[in-house]
């Protein structure tokens, strides 16, 4: 139920009253009713007004003539009424012409019937209307209100919406996958298919707005965001026939999303309460803490299957100075809650049990079970998709994981836990999202190497002098070694990876023998290079 330009000639004691344009526009919704003798305060005019008017300067200004009903127009009026025989003896027959143009309604008031008679019956109406819609709109609060108090989920309200708009349903996860779905015992549809897949080409994800998203087979769908505050949570879809939804249907949804709302955070802090336990569990396990029978038990108790090992990642997440005190609070509850749910669209993919655990705010170890090590390339796979999401979500946040070699024991774990941890220092020294422990356990080598004194003279001894060489005279000795080195010698690829020619590479080499005495073209002094760069890295 609405109240459109249409229904004003329903009413009774408008005699006389006339519509002379615009017929196409006969569906323009009225919200209120605005008096402007003088056509001099449009600016004021809000969109759902019905203009009363008689026309006042208008005979007399034949650019307004031929230019208000446009304005009008995007401005989101209803319509407008005019009243000719005072101000004005005809309407102008440009502003006509130009109504009929753009389907808005212009209605002709008889000299008889007078403003406050036509407006106090409009108002009458209209008021009644929204006392109707408010009164609606409390009956559909207090029905779905009650699903979620009597700890009904997300099914329940999707079956008690489609029972007030008579459309099918589908309430959608941030990611757009289906969690519930409702569709109309009277009508059929066909199943939704690829969906989801249709939604994330053409919308970006966690759009706030509303939107129309066009289907195959000439539909189309309504995608309304489930929020709180400005977080999204998941979205309402649905599938609507051509013609277009009704007011009271759009109240229906409104309180739905808020509904749906509800209980997805319900849902969420019951799941953050298991998930501590499990926090508590794993921070247990590192530290030792359990028998070796206590933590079996535990384990078996969160779903943990020992017939699988594990890899453990560690995430960090950085540049959070870069945001104030406030905005990092606030941002830093909206990314844990977006990398969680991120988490879990990624490995539902794949089919691994997991547990996580934030080990400060900026870092989250996640364990993932696997069958055997064969599976690393999925694990890697796994953690590429959640740092994808992340940043495709927070530009300005950098995130990095490091991963640790395959664990069959849970009394291995905090061996993991250092493993993680290092392949995420060396993953942040040369900038990549993800480093595999198996990947740099020579550079770990050299870490444990680098904590004796002879590390440090070493490294100076090889490399200070060309170090120093390069910051006075601002040169690129040592990263032409680096790319050399990187190379195995190979002039030509190293030249070109520097883009520069072979006949430069060949002067800075000899650069680099004359600084350091050695010469990176013999094995034997190329091998104490490379040692002293590598050690380079984890000094």
């Amino acid at each position: 139920m609405s109240f459109a330009i249409e229904n004003i000639f329903t009413i009774e004691n408008l005699k006389g009253l006339k519509l002379v344009a615009g017929g196409k526009g006969l569906d323009r919704q009225v919200k209120w009713v605005t008096i402007l003798e003088v056509l001099d305060e449009l600016a004021y005019l809000d969109e759902g007004d019905l203009l009363v008017t008689t026309g006042y300067g208008l005979a007399e200004d034949e650019e307004l003539q031929n230019t208000l009903i446009n304005f009008l127009a995007e401005r989101g009026l209803a319509g407008i009424a005019i009243q000719p025989g005072f101000s004005l003896t005809e309407i102008p027959a440009a502003l006509l012409r130009e109504a009929d143009r753009l389907g808005f309604p212009v209605l002709y008031l008889p000299k008889d019937l007078s403003f406050s008679r036509f407006t106090r019956h409009i108002l009458k109406h209209l008021i009644n209307h929204q006392f109707y819609l408010l009164e609606y709109s409390q009956r559909i609060y207090n029905q779905l209100t009650k699903l979620v108090l009597n700890n009904q989920g997300l099914d329940s309200i999707a079956e008690s919406l489609v029972a007030m708009i008579e459309r099918p349903v589908i309430i959608l996860d941030l990611f757009y996958n289906p969690i519930a779905d409702a569709f109309p015992e009277t009508n059929h549809f066909e199943p939704w298919g690829n969906l989801s897949d249709i939604i994330r080409n053409v919308t970006s994800l966690t759009s706030i707005k509303a939107q129309i998203i066009s289907l195959p087979n000439d539909r189309h769908l309504s995608l309304v965001p489930i929020t709180t505050g400005s977080e999204v949570l998941g979205y309402l879809a649905i599938l609507n026939p051509k013609n277009p939804m009704e007011e009271m249907d759009s109240i229906a949804i409104e309180h739905a999303a808020t509904l749906a709302a509800l209980v997805i955070l319900k849902e969420t802090a019951v799941r953050e309460t298991k998930n501590s336990l499990k926090e508590d569990f794993l921070e247990e396990t590192l530290k030792g803490i359990n028998s070796p029978q206590i933590l079996a038990k535990k384990a078996a108790a969160f779903g943990y299957d020992k017939s699988k090992g594990y890899h453990l990642a560690l995430f960090n997440m950085g540049n959070w100075d870069l945001l104030s005190n406030t905005q990092r609070e606030t941002e830093m509850y909206h990314l844990k809650n977006y990398l969680l749910s991120s988490i879990e669209h990624c490995i539902s993919k794949y089919g691994f049990r997991y547990m996580y655990k934030f080990s400060s705010p900026e870092k989250i170890l996640l364990l993932l079970q696997v069958r055997s090590k064969k599976e690393l390339a999925d694990v890697q796979k796994v953690i590429g998709e959640i740092i994808s999401l992340i940043k495709n979500k927070y530009t300005d946040i950098s995130i990095m994981a490091g991963i640790s070699n395959y664990y069959s024991k849970l009394e291995s774990l905090s061996l993991a836990y250092k493993e993680a941890s290092r392949a995420l220092d060396l993953a942040k020294i040369h900038n990549k999202p993800i480093t595999l422990f198996s990947d740099i356990e020579v550079y770990n080598l050299f870490y444990e190497i680098s904590k004796k004194n002879f590390s440090q003279s070493f490294f100076k001894e090889k490399l200070g002098f060309l170090i120093e060489y390069d910051t006075k005279n601002n040169s690129q000795l040592v990263t032409t070694l680096e790319y050399f080195l990187k190379h195995n010698g190979n002039l030509q690829e190293t030249s070109a990876s520097l883009y520069v020619h072979r006949h430069t590479l060949r002067y800075r080499l000899q650069r680099i023998k004359e600084i350091t005495g050695l010469d990176p073209l013999a094995s034997e002094d190329r091998l104490k290079l490379q040692i002293a760069l590598m050690l380079s890295k984890v000094i």
